[in-house]
């Protein structure tokens, strides 16, 4: 497989759209709690909002996007929407069956001891490879392998 590697500001608000319909209210659920135990420990800040940050991104986004109509703009949502869009178009690229087993990727994250930044790696490798012009085949989703992907 191979996908469209650029991304422009127009992309941002479907991959939002997208990632919201799958996970959105988990992750802004996830993120409050992250803020409750802050706010009872304030060491644990730094700790949350470094491991999570794309969870405390999509979570900032979305609510802004609520109040105001539009996505926020910004370097801290560069690594955020350099994660949506691509997954949305591997997902959309993706067999049924692979589509379901991504979709559990993603919920699965949400709960790991890394949340989202495993996936976002796995999602940044492919597309690297994809940029340099390699095909790039989703072993794990489709069951075909134990391994995350394989170029060719």
């Amino acid at each position: 497989m191979r996908i469209k590697t650029d991304a422009h500001q127009r992309d941002f608000d479907p991959a939002v759209n997208w990632i919201s319909g799958l996970i959105g209210a988990a992750v802004d659920k996830r993120v409050a709690a992250f803020e409750a135990q802050e706010r009872r420990n304030p060491l644990l800040a730094t700790h949350f909002r470094d491991t999570y940050d794309l969870e405390f991104a999509l979570a900032k986004a979305r609510k802004y996007r609520k109040s105001r109509g539009r996505l926020p703009t910004g370097e801290e949502y560069t690594p955020l929407f350099g994660f949506l869009v691509p997954a949305q178009r591997i997902h959309a690229a993706l067999p049924q069956e692979a589509r379901v087993a991504f979709e559990g990727r993603l919920r699965d994250a949400l709960n790991g001891a890394y949340g989202a930044r495993p996936l976002a790696y796995e999602i940044n490798v492919a597309t690297h490879l994809m940029h340099k012009g390699w095909d790039v085949e989703f072993a794990d989703y489709s069951g075909a392998a134990r391994f995350d992907h394989r170029a060719g």
